[in-house]
């Protein structure tokens, strides 16, 4: 039992958080990196062989091929349910092949295993969430700051301000009751629906709690039908300074619903996020691209409050503090927080092959001057967690989800001809403004094999488990 807990408190372990906007590909990402170390082929996940000298520095050999061996899978402990792996591969690998269901529910997956080039065991927790309730990740603070950053927000925005226009115009008013804002901004929130708008909070309208989606239905009809809130009785909507100010009870009562909220939802997830070790940020570029400037911006506007559950760059003491402690404490013990990030542009296959590079470059630009204040290592990727399209001259070859008229199109098996179709070419940099169709990326089912002990073909995972699995002793 002591040999047992000695090893124990020698593995390398690391949570890992994975985030998007919904339409990421974060169920793919990952029933695909588990496939890939249930069943490692290290032809097909090539990992970066590595060993620790007692100096602590890192030798690497890549001549030495790393292999993953005695992989289990690890029962979760926690409010979230167990990641449905098996249930998303065989979607993925049925006759005619589909995408998995979105995520419609917060999920955790945990495994160990052990690396061929390593003495100590890795065990890894993965989290996987709804990329709705990231903008559920404003919520960090008061109702009153909630209310402010979402105002502004839809203030700041054209493609939310000409949506929002009678909800904003509604903040002027005296003697506001609970129902007449709670209608209006249900109705908008129904709006950013039909739009495909991101920045829908509560999340719970779009998303609610038993993971009921909201439907594409006329606006009216849908405020009518979902709830901004925990509760039909205990819904809130933001309201501004001045609203508040001439309105003091109806904000106390918002206050009241948002706090309710925020304690049953975003907070116990918001909670578990932060003591995430890595974090796997996927970006959608070439959806970006074929949605307009408006995604852009909202994706934006979310990451930058996603990174506020970072740490920022700490004092020279803090630096010392943590170097000590890794040090000292065994690894089990050593601080939380979320220390690396990766970001990854996803769905790299629906772009031409020789043009990754350009992924990864807009990912960048994107990115980067939001990220470098904080107290963390960061770097991008480029990844197709299950690719699905072949290179075919100047073009690509895949089985198409949608004819040329946008009607969609059922399944078809593996052995059935595939289609030859265009795909724009990423620019090298972010246009000052674009629309929706300037670029053009058609989405395909996915190939995958039926054989349970084969993983997908793929494109950039090793890179970034070896990011992940990577450490310093400052982190």
């Amino acid at each position: 039992m002591l040999v047992k807990g000695i090893h124990r408190l020698r593995e390398f372990k690391r949570s890992v958080g994975v985030v998007g906007l919904a339409w990421s590909g974060k169920t793919v990402f990952l029933t695909s990196l588990i496939d890939h170390l249930k069943n490692h082929e290290p032809e097909k996940l090539r990992l970066e062989a590595r060993r620790r000298t007692w100096l602590g520095r890192r030798m690497f050999g890549q001549e030495h091929t790393v292999l993953i061996r005695r992989f289990e899978e690890l029962p979760v402990r926690g409010p979230f349910q167990q990641f449905p792996y098996k249930r998303f591969r065989d979607t993925l690998a049925q006759e005619r092949p589909q995408w998995p269901e979105k995520t419609r529910d917060v999920y955790e997956y945990a495994c160990r295993f052990e690396r061929s080039d390593q003495r100590r065991a890795v065990r890894l927790s993965f989290l996987d969430f709804p990329g709705e309730r990231l903008a559920d990740v404003s919520m960090g603070g008061s109702y009153e700051q909630w209310s402010d950053l979402i105002l502004e927000e839809f203030d700041a925005q054209h493609g939310y301000r000409e949506l929002a226009a009678e909800f904003l115009e509604l903040q002027d008013g005296r003697d506001l009751t609970a129902d007449t804002v709670t209608d209006a901004y249900r109705l908008t929130l129904a709006r950013f629906v039909r739009e495909y708008k991101p920045l829908i909070s509560p999340s719970t309208f779009l998303l609610d709690s038993s993971g009921g989606q909201a439907q594409h239905k006329p606006a009216e009809q849908l405020a009518a039908e979902r709830i901004a809130g925990i509760a039909a009785d205990r819904q809130f909507a933001p309201l501004s300074k001045d609203a508040r100010s001439n309105n003091a009870k109806l904000a106390e009562v918002f206050s009241a619903h948002y706090q309710e909220y925020r304690a049953a939802v975003p907070d116990k997830l918001l909670r578990r996020l932060a003591r995430c070790h890595r974090l796997v940020v996927l970006i959608d570029v070439t959806g970006t691209l074929a949605a307009g400037v408006g995604r852009y911006n909202d994706t934006q506007a979310i990451l930058e409050s996603l990174l506020g559950l970072c740490r920022r760059k700490p004092s020279l003491l803090n630096k010392a503090g943590r170097l000590l402690a890794s040090v000292i404490l065994p690894e089990a013990w050593r601080p939380g927080g979320i220390s690396r990030i990766a970001f990854v542009a996803s769905k790299a296959d629906m772009a031409r092959y020789d043009q990754t590079d350009r992924l990864v470059g807009l990912l960048r630009r994107m990115v980067e001057k939001k990220v470098r204040d904080y107290d963390m290592r960061y770097d991008f990727f480029a990844c197709s967690a299950v690719t699905s399209t072949r290179p075919a001259g100047t073009e690509l070859a895949g089985h198409l989800t949608y004819d040329t008229d946008g009607n969609l199109m059922p399944p078809r098996g593996r052995e059935d001809a595939v289609d030859t179709f265009y795909v724009s070419s990423p620019p090298e940099a972010w246009p000052d403004r674009w629309s929706e169709g300037d670029y053009t990326f058609p989405q395909v089912y996915p190939a995958m094999s039926p054989k349970k002990d084969q993983p997908p073909d793929q494109e950039g995972l090793g890179n970034i488990l070896d990011f992940l699995m990577e450490e310093d002793y400052t982190e």
